[in-house]
């Protein structure tokens, strides 16, 4: 499952498992997706059926005020694809871009997804760093130490049981212009692909959907979150 801040790159993560080939879509300031999307994907490969729901992000933005929804409204969307669509969870990935720095809706997010699905989701998550694709393995090095030293990114640093990873996709103004760079990012994405695959292919516990505290939600009285 992926979830995270909207605008985090959470879609184009998700088409980059399936094809590291990929080549995202223009930025742009909009939300991907306001519904969660349940897909298979068959990774030849690894000869593994990836099932992954992409989830709308939180702290959501918008051409209208009156189209942007709360936070709960989305969390309530979430709630829905995952009880109806699934039975358990192997892996949670919670989506970051650091590429201007670590925003205190990031923090939140994580905070309010993890007491939306249970303090037990914690075993079974990872932190994803989206838009990596350029950068190196001692500036990768330098981030990790870097966040690992924030006071606010210790709050919820725990969190990630599996541990930290990097993804990003190939520059789409680096690849319309020909630039050489292009190979070298390619070389950086499949890489961090494949130790992602490689966890989920190892990932044999899963968090049964039934003893989550999501699942409370479908009792007849109110949901415990209220942000």
């Amino acid at each position: 499952m992926l979830i995270g801040r909207t605008r985090t790159g959470k879609s184009t993560f998700q088409k980059v498992l399936v094809d590291p080939t990929t080549i995202p879509a223009p930025m742009n300031l909009m939300p991907g997706g306001r519904y969660p999307r349940f897909e298979s994907f068959y990774i030849a490969e690894n000869k593994m059926m990836l099932n992954i729901i992409d989830c709308p992000g939180l702290f959501e933005r918008g051409r209208n005020e009156n189209d942007i929804r709360k936070n709960k409204a989305i969390m309530r969307t979430m709630e829905e694809c995952i009880c109806r669509e699934i039975t358990k969870l192997h892996v949670i990935c919670f989506c970051m871009s650091l590429n201007d720095g670590l925003h205190q809706e990031d923090i939140e997010s994580v905070q309010l997804l993890v007491k939306f699905l249970g303090e037990e989701v914690s075993n079974y998550s990872c932190l994803i760093i989206t838009r990596s694709e350029s950068m190196g393995k001692k500036q990768q090095q330098n981030l990790l130490t870097e966040l690992r030293n924030d006071v606010h990114f210790r709050q919820i640093e725990d969190y990630f049981q599996k541990g930290i990873f990097f993804s990003g996709a190939i520059n789409r103004d680096h690849f319309d212009n020909g630039y050489e760079i292009v190979k070298d990012q390619f070389e950086a994405v499949n890489e961090f692909r494949n130790k992602l695959l490689d966890l989920f292919v190892k990932q044999e516990d899963s968090l049964l959907i039934n003893e989550m505290v999501i699942t409370t939600i479908l009792k007849p009285h109110p949901p415990r979150y209220e942000k």
